[in-house]
């Protein structure tokens, strides 16, 4: 076996420690320029044969490509022979050498960089499996770590770690006695909780000076037992300066139920700064270190918790490029738009723009030829050059999207309304209605995109596309609110709840339609107001609340009266006659009935008249008068037949075949169904 240290690449500089089956040596690595540590293998001082090369290609498989700076980066991996594993020279000394920390709020920050380590190994689906006092490296000046400026200690030697998603039988053993969780020592489990379970070891040992569990001897037997069975001796005896916040945590680490230890590092950080810690522990992990991995999507999943629409902003301004991702992410951080939570990082607002995005945005307009810049800047008030195309512009494909976001900010608002104007009229034309009412609230122009938003939530409604209504019905009612006019663009608002209805978010619906009333304040009552009564009525049906109900429906019914709106006024008793009916109040639903029939059929209005029969035979049907329901259901069906409407007549036969079906009957029912 050749010893690495003979190659002329590596200058020896010392032994800086030595285990059963390894040496680890400084050295100055010639080819990286740096001093380093490296880690080869030695003659086993028992009889246990340990694979090398395997622990080397495992802890390079975990660790190998990442570059954060609380874990000791690998520089270099031969599993050959020579065997050796390079790693960066770390100049502080290792918890193992410094013992107990007598200063409360150092142990606490030092605990908390620890903490924040393990975070980032959680949200890279990586357990460590050995963690101990050997493992994690201090910085230099360790002892001034007081205050709250940003510093790491270092996590080594994964050769003992998995991956979440793999099985703990391609670990290489178990980990070292004493900092094993219970159930590592049960059934050679690890986990996330299992790390936080070593943790509250190295927390004990670092603020009392003395293991929990190894004293009396270090029989593996004994200290197995003693981590599953005993709790250690409480911290407040050891050391009585401790604050019981402080011994919680630490006692809640130690937990011998794993469910019972906090649920992440990420919520040990916390605890120690409730308990004193000044550790700025949201500024140590960023977005970069979790971007590791080698396609966009990969980076996107991996470190964000995103919504659909950041998501869309997000892919347009990085044109979903890792490098672009890796700046933008770290601009929106430092700018404090960003911010990590235990599922990963959240946008506050949407993705900002970083500086060099829009440097070189503006520079490639400036080059550009004054016919060209006329395209960019009517695709960019058009809102891109998809929407360009709806209108048939010459659009620019290769328009930098942050140029299409800069642009309209940089020209007057004059010119911006301008354009925009003469774009929504275009668009309108176009029958574009969405595209139209965005042009037009840039162009300031309400009753214009009061007009296209309505028209165009009625279309995406019928296509299914709910989200995006609500999302353009917002906007324009956004700006009538902010232009003070909200009263006008209530039509909206009225829709918003109906949509939202439809979608079965029945008391977000039910705000909305408070919200419609609200605005008739000292205005005059209109159609509009009495169709939220019954849409108000309608959802009162729905939650059984048949007294609310009635009483939204009387107020429609007021204003249909009002109005002198007859068949409105026949509608509306029709669903008052609805509530009765779930109310088990059959005659008084049965009154309702009659009275709109009898405006329908003195209106003319046979559709409706079917309707108020098909309703009142069929409540005739539910109260045991089965021939006087099966005569007014076949009325119906004769009135549907006249009228042609092939569902309804389908929907009424089926009707009619049940009922006379309940009545014994069995060549009629068959032939209507």
């Amino acid at each position: 076996m050749i010893n690495p240290l003979e190659l002329s690449s590596f200058e020896p500089l010392g032994q800086l420690g030595r285990g059963g089956t390894a040496k680890v040596e400084k050295v100055f690595a010639r080819e990286f320029g740096r001093l380093a540590a490296m880690k080869y293998p030695v003659e086993p001082d028992g009889t246990e044969v340990i694979d090398f090369p395997s622990l080397l290609k495992r802890e390079n498989q975990l660790i190998g490509g990442l570059k954060y700076p609380g874990i000791v980066r690998l520089l270099q991996v031969a599993t050959d022979d020579p065997q050796y594993l390079l790693m960066e020279f770390c100049e502080g000394p290792t918890l193992e050498q410094i013992g107990r920390v007598k200063d409360i709020s150092v142990a606490l920050n030092i605990l908390s960089a620890i903490a924040i380590n393990l975070e980032f190994l959680r949200a890279s689906r990586i357990f460590h499996g050995d963690l101990k006092p050997d493992n994690i490296f201090l910085p230099q000046q360790w002892q001034d770590r007081r205050g709250s400026d940003l510093f790491y200690v270092k996590l080594s030697d994964f050769s003992l770690g998995r991956f979440e998603h793999e099985e703990n039988s391609v670990r290489y053993g178990l980990g070292t006695v004493g900092y094993m969780a219970p159930e590592t020592v049960i059934d050679g489990t690890i986990s996330h909780a299992s790390d936080l379970f070593a943790t509250g070891v190295v927390a004990y040992q670092l603020l009392c000076g003395q293991h929990p569990f190894l004293h009396d001897g270090a029989d593996p037997i004994k200290v197995n037992a003693r981590v599953r069975e005993e709790d250690p001796i409480p911290l407040e005896e050891l050391r009585p300066d401790l604050d019981p916040e402080l011994i919680g945590i630490v006692n809640r680490l130690l937990s011998k139920d794993a469910s019972q230890r906090p649920a992440t590092a990420w919520e040990v950080c916390q605890l120690l700064r409730q308990a004193g810690s000044s550790y700025p522990f949201e500024k140590a992990l960023r977005p970069a270190h979790l971007c590791h991995g080698s396609s966009y999507g990969d980076n996107i999943s991996s470190s964000l918790e995103i919504s659909r629409v950041h998501a869309e902003r997000l892919g347009l301004i990085t044109q979903r490029d890792n490098n672009n991702l890796r700046l933008v992410l770290t601009s929106n951080f430092v700018r404090r738009n960003l911010r990590y939570t235990e599922n990963g990082f959240v946008f506050e607002n949407n993705p900002l723009l970083p500086a060099r995005f829009r440097r070189h945005a503006l520079s490639a307009f400036q080059l550009a030829s004054i016919t060209k810049k006329k395209q960019i800047i009517q695709s960019a008030i058009a809102g891109g050059a998809t929407a360009a195309r709806k209108l048939s512009i010459d659009a620019v494909a290769d328009v930098p999207p942050v140029l299409i976001e800069l642009l309209p900010h940089l020209l007057s608002p004059g010119t911006v309304r301008r354009i925009s104007t003469s774009l929504g009229r275009l668009a309108e034309n176009s029958d574009e209605p969405e595209l139209a009412a965005n042009l037009f609230v840039q162009a300031g122009m309400l009753e214009e995109a009061e007009r296209c938003a309505w028209q165009a939530a009625i279309n995406l409604n019928k296509e299914n596309h709910n989200q995006a209504a609500l999302t353009l019905l917002d906007r324009v009612i956004s700006f009538g609110r902010l232009t003070k006019r909200e009263y006008e663009v209530r039509s909206l608002l009225k829709t918003k709840g109906d949509i939202l209805k439809e979608m079965g978010e029945a008391q977000i619906a039910h705000a909305v339609y408070d919200d419609v009333i609200a605005l008739y304040v000292d205005q005059p009552t209109d159609k509009l107001l009495a169709e939220t009564y019954k849409q108000l009525g309608d959802l009162y049906k729905l939650k059984q609340r048949s007294g609310e109900g009635i009483e939204a429906l009387d107020k429609a019914l007021k204003i249909y009266e009002d109005l002198d709106d007859e068949l409105e006024i026949s509608h509306t008793l029709n669903n008052i006659g609805n509530i009765h009916w779930i109310a088990g109040e059959h005659t008084k639903a049965l009154s309702h009935y009659r009275l709109a029939f009898r405006i329908q059929r003195r209106l003319g209005a046979k559709a409706d008249m079917a309707s108020s029969l098909s309703n009142a035979g069929t409540l005739y049907v539910v109260v045991g008068r089965y021939q006087r329901g099966i005569k007014l259901l076949q009325l119906s069906l004769d009135l549907k037949k006249e009228i042609g409407n092939r569902g309804e007549i389908a929907r009424t036969m089926n009707n009619l075949g049940w009922v006379q079906y309940l009545q014994g009957s069995i060549n009629e029912p068959v032939s209507n169904l």
